[in-house]
């Protein structure tokens, strides 16, 4: 989730980050590792953590984009 929302103004592709997520839990529950649940909730928690270190990172370093009123 940091990625994404950091990484988004980038490229419109980081999106597929979360299919890279998605194949790791389900392999996870498919091989009998872990049951559903803990799977959701782990990734409801890590999407959470994401949100907020995002929010931080943001409020605190501002935007990753170049500022657009200066020229070289």
């Amino acid at each position: 989730m940091f990625i994404w929302r950091t990484l988004k103004p980038l490229s419109k592709w980081w999106g597929t980050i979360f299919l890279w997520a998605f194949a790791i839990s389900y392999t996870q529950v498919y091989v009998g590792v872990h049951y559903p649940l803990d799977v959701i909730c782990g990734g409801l928690l890590g999407c959470g953590i994401g949100m907020l270190t995002s929010y931080m990172y943001h409020w605190q370093a501002g935007s990753i984009l170049p500022d657009k009123t200066t020229s070289i």
